[in-house]
């Protein structure tokens, strides 16, 4: 791990780069898409598909969204190793439904690629590379074992259909230099908008700072300069106040001496008012 990584992993760590709810809300649309698809190509279209351990894989991801809902934590915004843990899980299984469905014959297989762009904008550097080697380990096995692609009574396609090894290797490595390049490409356009982002709150942060200092210092000057002006030359000390004193310096020190002013006749009424409900609620005060 660079040094970049690790000045990058405990702010992802503490604070979190992605909320567990976005997450769940991408599950439920994959999970749809998933659903809607294995019915339409089984029962509309007629491939014959190994229906039933295709929609328990799907029923897994349903059962786990279900219980991250349930535990009520949805708005938690996840560190790095859960988001990795996360993804590399929904990473893993498409790679089951995959397998189930064709393997790389299958043209959904490029879904694989979503996970891993998604890794690429909210994780580090080593946890990209590492959901990277998982997603060239899923292509290979798919490469390698797979469910035969179905034909389809329906569309009067032969069953299976095997494609020449020559085509599965070109898809293989194509799919691959896509994997490392839009990971590469993804991460490093992200890696510079989190650098610019951190770079505006750390000037903006040191901005305020500075502002509020200024203004403490100003007030604490001009304070200073009135006592001893007053000190100094008296009554006159006042009116000379407006002429020694610059604008910038004089206009808080007003403001704070007209606010403790309006405070101190706001109690003094107040204090005043229930003094005369007092006596006025007072035994034998009618009488009087």
């Amino acid at each position: 791990m660079t040094s970049d990584d690790a000045t990058t992993t405990p702010a992802l760590a503490a604070g979190g780069r992605i909320s567990l709810r976005t997450l769940i809300a991408i599950r439920w649309i994959a999970v749809a898409g998933q659903l809607a698809t294995v019915l339409l190509v089984h029962y509309g279209l007629g491939y014959r598909l190994p229906i039933w351990p295709a929609l328990a894989v799907i029923g897994v991801s349903v059962l786990l969204n279900l219980a991250a809902m349930i535990q009520g934590r949805v708005r938690i915004r996840l560190g790095e190793r859960d988001a990795a843990l996360y993804l590399s899980y929904d990473l893993l299984q498409l790679s089951v439904l995959l397998y189930l469905t064709g393997g790389l014959q299958n043209p959904f297989v490029l879904l694989l690629l979503a996970p891993l762009t998604v890794s690429a904008i909210i994780l580090s550097r080593g946890a990209t590379i590492a959901m990277t080697a998982i997603t060239l380990a899923s292509l290979t096995v798919l490469a390698i074992w797979h469910y035969p692609l179905p034909g389809s009574r329906l569309l009067a396609v032969a069953e299976p259909l095997e494609p020449s090894p020559v085509y599965e290797l070109g898809v293989w490595f194509a799919l691959s230099l896509s994997a490392v390049f839009v990971t590469a490409y993804v991460w490093q356009v992200a890696d510079e908008a989190r650098r610019i982002g951190e770079a505006l709150a750390a000037s903006q942060t040191a901005l305020a700072r500075e502002q509020r200092l200024s203004a403490g210092g100003a007030l604490a000057a001009g304070g200073w300069l009135l006592g001893q002006r007053i000190s100094e030359r008296g009554p006159r000390a006042i009116e000379l106040w407006f002429v020694a004193i610059p604008t910038e310096i004089a206009a808080p020190v007003l403001i704070a001496a007209g606010g403790a002013f309006g405070l101190l006749v706001f109690e003094t009424l107040t204090y005043l008012g229930v003094r005369r409900m007092r006596f006025a609620n007072a035994p034998g005060a009618g009488a009087r």
